[in-house]
């Protein structure tokens, strides 16, 4: 086993936040070199090579005003979607994430993402400053639940959620959206380029720290309505605790 670091090295350091503190789970606090899960070496290889290395080329792409192609969101959903799985895993140490997916499959595979694209967009908003001068935000401003699709949070210069696409209207005014399908994350032009949106990085933060739970309570509403989970699982609960 190795440990995989929640926020990923490279985030931090374009984010200049590795003295920092975070909030961590269970509300204490810690830096980014502390904040680690327990992973297998060949997830954690998989995971950098195949997710954090192309992600942070994503990065780099849209913070220059490059764009971002079909491909590159579809990397952007999925390692939101890390974010979710790891602190999922954390607070359930003997749980089971999914029937179909581990948390490596699901953020690693364009399977687990093609199945729903076609109802999936992903939103962006640019930061034109910041308050701090030498200090980017790093951060997740959805809770944990069980609808596993809706992540949110402000990374360096970036505010970004993955949500349905019929329940992006809590971030209107905050984030650009690009619907997705699964010919469009197949592609590699340059097709989604979003504006600055936010004068300030608290400002950005503000915004998701409203929005984001509030979505995703609606995908929780939306989940349990539907008496089926749109995501991979044909129930209302699609994780289980294993026996101790």
């Amino acid at each position: 086993m190795t440990k995989e670091h929640i926020w990923p090295r490279w985030i931090i350091e374009r984010a200049n936040a590795g003295g920092d503190q975070f909030k961590w789970i269970g509300g204490s606090r810690a830096t980014p070199n502390k904040a680690v899960v327990p992973l297998c070496y060949d997830c954690n290889q998989r995971l950098g090579t195949e997710l954090e290395g192309p992600v942070s080329e994503a990065f780099r792409d849209v913070e220059a005003g490059h764009g971002l192609s079909g491909r590159q969101c579809a990397l952007l959903v999925k390692w939101l979607w890390k974010f979710e799985g790891l602190f999922w895993c954390w607070e359930h140490p003997h749980g089971r994430y999914s029937d179909l997916w581990s948390v490596t499959e699901r953020t690693t595979q364009d399977a687990a993402i093609e199945s729903i694209a076609d109802g999936l967009s992903l939103g962006i908003g640019l930061i034109h400053a910041n308050e701090r001068e030498d200090v980017w935000p790093v951060g997740v401003d959805t809770p944990l639940g069980e609808q596993g699709v809706c992540v949110a949070g402000v990374f360096s210069r970036v505010a970004i959620a993955v949500s349905y696409s019929d329940l992006t209207g809590v971030f209107v005014g905050g984030l650009d959206f690009q619907p997705l399908s699964r010919d469009f994350i197949r592609s590699d032009e340059k097709s989604f380029f979003p504006a600055t949106r936010f004068p300030t990085s608290g400002a950005a933060i503000d915004f998701m720290k409203t929005a984001g739970p509030i979505a995703a309570d609606l995908h929780e509403r939306a989940m349990l309505s539907a008496r089926t989970h749109r995501f991979i699982h044909p129930a209302p609960r699609r994780r289980v605790e294993l026996p101790h």
